[in-house]
């Protein structure tokens, strides 16, 4: 299989979003840019949420698999999912209701 080939195929469902402004970055009082920034941090949240979501599904079938052994072998997987969970929790919906205020 060819090296593009292969590219395009592992991005087959990943789509480009133009990187929208973030609400610091905006005119508060505009309503069009306040909605590209809303709709930006929106997206950005549903994306943060899966890739928790995956590395969650990722920890459990881990500790399915290696039942007694899952602390030593499960560790890096577990540290990926607690990081990515902090950060998700971290930019929680409080900000972005701070922002638009």
């Amino acid at each position: 299989i060819s090296q593009e080939h292969k590219m395009s195929a592992e991005n087959k469902y990943l789509r480009d979003y133009p990187k929208g402004p973030s609400f610091d970055e905006i005119d508060k009082n505009d309503f069009v840019q306040r909605a590209k920034a809303r709709d930006h941090w929106i997206r950005e949240r549903a994306i943060s949420l899966q890739e928790v979501i995956i590395l969650r599904d990722r920890v459990r079938s881990c500790v399915q698999n290696e039942e007694v052994n899952h602390p030593q072998r499960c560790r890096e997987h577990v540290a990926a999912y607690m990081k990515a969970y902090q950060k998700y929790r971290s930019e929680g919906w409080y900000r972005f209701h701070d922002s638009t205020s």
